[in-house]
């Protein structure tokens, strides 16, 4: 390319910030790039900024930010990774713990709520051991659905700061200041610090207000976090704020001498920012790490939305997010925000406190290829695909698995336009597992949307209360077809206040006390499906919301079992049903694949190729590292049979 077109700037641990930039002599900092590629711009002689980063690890003190001036820049690296965060060294014994002063703590200036020891995250002090506490509250007002108010009248700002707790429940030293409580609700929980507490009267007062009071939903479950009555077993620790140090509780054999401790600092690594009348446009970013991130304290509500980005995007168009591996991010992995026409593809990314990626869009985004997992470190009502106003967008062939909260979402609660995405070829698994009413795919508010091809399975949520496919409250007008879903707490297929909705051509596998569920929901039709559940039978709720023609069901013997709410008979099955074994391969070990003359072909049933699901390509090789095969239970292991084949970047 002709020099005057183009100019290349050179980064490296090893530059110097007084270098040329180029490959020999690179420039140190990654600031020192950007101000350069932007000197070349204003001086009129290079239409194309290409700043690549040399492999090594930029310990940043400041994000690296881009504006309007620097649309069409493109960023890159292989083995390049941004960090934002600290090492921690200095230990001194305290007890049967170690301890380390850290300024700025006391005063308020750092503070943290995630410590990484030799690369592995730490859990924090916590009361009780396991499980939860429950509390003393209670909230009977009913909830009216988010689209009829939800409570009304709206609870107090006193309700939602108080928490009573039963007698003996506590300590009644528990210090004010370094305490955290985590209240869970249903869907989502809220998270706040402890301003005071009165052990005479058992109340904690606590700061920001939660989302909702304690106990609304019926649920009173809550934890103690950051506070020394909670070191019960080695590996903890907590952030003593009110003597300016962090204290650790060394598993057998650790030396702190030895160790490397690190705690995040920066909120966010790369913050593209335009605005409304001038975006940013064309800036791609490719093959580069971030790691390292914190995240602030306060209620997450739905989804975890309102926290930073390791890498953040705004106002924005045609950009590219390519082979990036994000780890450790205290907040979201990637945050985009009022974002057109770009693409996040063959990204992988991980351990992020709220969600892997969070992307609220205009129209003709792409979400592709990912591999997302293990997210909601810190606020569990955490996503790992989340997408909320979207058009005419694409997310297909993600991988998506350990999440506490949902796999992929999509939302369009007020939006008025026909949303026409497509959520297709992915697979998500192992997902709901602090939280309730979600599943694998969970989308709300979307219109004309196609959600086609997807393998979701194993989901059990709390107290079994998941679904396998969710469509929620103002879903209209949307196809469902060629999905296989198994291994769900309740309701494989749910839906909940929506209209004019198609399920078509699709496996539905019921565990013992599954439901298929059409509540409150008008004109849905089922057509060509297989419900299977020859253990338990097959519950149907609701579905006078439903015509169910010409689908398959096999419950053993008799077949079909009909449950109706305050209805008698079961009018929309009058119309035909098969009530026959489907003949899969090898059901127990989850090949759902159609023998030769399998019956299901009479209610137009046609096969499926399930092995198509899921990310197709392994990290390219301008990647930053590749997806990391250790710290996976069994349980996160995608069990693989699914149609025959997994795809090739489920973990070993």
């Amino acid at each position: 390319m002709d020099g005057a077109a183009e100019v290349v700037i050179h980064v490296s641990p090893e530059g110097c910030d007084d270098a040329s930039g180029d490959a020999d002599d690179p420039l140190r900092s990654p600031s020192a790039g950007l101000a350069r590629c932007r000197a070349h711009a204003r001086s009129g002689g290079a239409h194309a900024r290409i700043l690549v980063f040399a492999p090594g690890r930029y310990d940043l003190a400041e994000p690296l930010e881009l504006d309007a001036r620097d649309s069409g820049m493109c960023l890159r690296g292989s083995g390049a990774v941004l960090v934002g965060g600290r090492r921690i060294t200095a230990w001194r014994p305290d007890g049967r713990f170690q301890a380390a002063d850290l300024p700025g703590v006391r005063e308020g200036r750092w503070d943290f709520r995630q410590l990484w020891v030799n690369g592995a995250a730490r859990p924090r002090a916590r009361l009780p051991k396991e499980g939860v506490l429950e509390h003393a509250c209670e909230f009977k007002q009913p909830w009216l659905s988010t689209t009829g108010g939800g409570f009304q009248p709206p609870p107090t700002v006193e309700l939602r700061s108080r928490l009573i707790y039963p007698e003996g429940q506590l300590p009644a030293g528990l210090m004010p200041g370094n305490a955290e409580v985590v209240v869970y609700h249903s869907w989502d929980e809220s998270q706040a610090r402890v301003t005071s507490h009165d052990p005479a009267t058992r109340t904690l007062l606590l700061d920001p207000p939660l989302t909702y009071p304690p106990g609304a939903f019926g649920v009173k479950g809550y934890v103690v976090l950051n506070v020394r009555e909670g070191m019960l077993q080695p590996g903890q620790w907590y952030l003593d704020r009110v003597a300016g140090r962090v204290v650790y509780w060394p598993l057998p054999g650790e030396r702190m001498e030895e160790c490397v401790v690190e705690a995040p600092v920066l909120m966010t690594l790369l913050r593209v920012h335009g605005s409304a009348d001038s975006p940013v446009c064309g800036v791609t970013v490719r093959g580069l790490g971030f790691d390292l991130t914190n995240v602030a304290l306060r209620s997450p509500g739905w989804g975890a939305k309102p926290y930073a980005g390791a890498v953040e995007f705004e106002h924005a168009d045609a950009c590219r997010l390519e082979g990036l591996a994000v780890s450790r991010a205290g907040g979201q992995g990637l945050r985009l925000e009022a974002v057109s026409h770009s693409r996040v593809a063959d990204c992988d990314i991980n351990r992020c406190g709220a969600n892997g990626i969070y992307f609220s869009g205009r129209p003709g985004n792409e979400i592709l290829d990912n591999h997302v997992w293990d997210v909601g470190l810190v606020y569990p009502s955490a996503v790992g695909i989340q997408t909320q106003r979207f058009r005419r967008s694409l997310i297909a062939r993600n991988e998506v698995h350990d999440t506490p909260y949902c796999g992929i979402t999509a939302a369009d609660w007020k939006g008025t336009e026909p949303c026409e995405n497509v959520i297709e070829q992915n697979r998500v698994w192992n997902t709901m597992k602090e939280l309730g009413d979600g599943g694998p795919i969970y989308v709300t508010g979307e219109r004309r949307s196609l959600i086609r091809g997807n393998v979701l399975h194993n989901s059990a949520g709390r107290a079994g209360y998941s679904m396998g496919l969710y469509l929620d409250e103002q879903t209209e007008d949307c196809l469902c077809e060629d999905n296989l879903v198994y291994a769900i707490g309740r309701y494989p297929l749910h839906l909940h206040m929506t209209r004019r909705n198609v399920i078509r051509n699709s496996i539905f596998i019921c565990e013992p006390g599954n439901t298929i569920s059409f509540a409150r929901s008008t004109d849905t039709l089922v057509q060509g499906c297989i419900f299977y559940g020859p253990s338990s039978g097959i519950v149907v709720r609701e579905p006078g919301g439903a015509h169910l023609d010409d689908n398959l069901f096999w419950g053993g013997v008799p077949g079909v079992r009909e449950f109706v709410r305050g209805q008698g008979e079961l009018p929309a099955l009058k119309g035909g049903f098969l009530a026959s074994d489907p003949g899969f391969a090898d059901a127990a070990k989850c090949d759902f694949r159609l023998r030769e003359g399998s019956p299901a072909v009479r209610v137009g049933f046609k096969a499926l190729d399930f092995s198509q699901a899921g990310r197709r390509r392994k990290e390219q090789p301008g990647s930053a590292r590749s997806i990391p095969q250790a710290g996976h239970d069994g349980q996160s292991q995608c069990p693989g049979r699914c149609g025959g084949a997994t795809s090739d970047s489920t973990p070993a």
